[in-house]
């Protein structure tokens, strides 16, 4: 997940400039790509259907995912 934002970044730079906005939509993405490809393609059970539940792992990937990754991997395709 990381070395695609960072590769990413390093060919769009504005992905490094504003990591809030990016990750944040990065990370719903990671969302929906988890919980609507991968999860159903594994062995994992289903995941809760409560809507508690939901809002808050949309939450975490937006902000726990996302704009970590993308400051992280945004910094250092700067550097770069």
């Amino acid at each position: 997940m990381s070395l695609a934002y960072y590769l990413a970044a390093r060919r769009v730079p504005g992905l490094a400039r504003r990591p809030v906005a990016w990750g944040v939509a990065y990370g719903l993405l990671l969302y929906v790509v988890m919980n609507h490809i991968v999860v159903p393609l594994s062995a994992a059970p289903a995941g809760s259907r409560d809507p508690t539940w939901i809002v808050l792992t949309v939450a975490v990937h937006a902000f726990c995912i996302g704009v970590p990754i993308a400051w992280l991997a945004g910094r250092a395709a700067v550097e770069h």
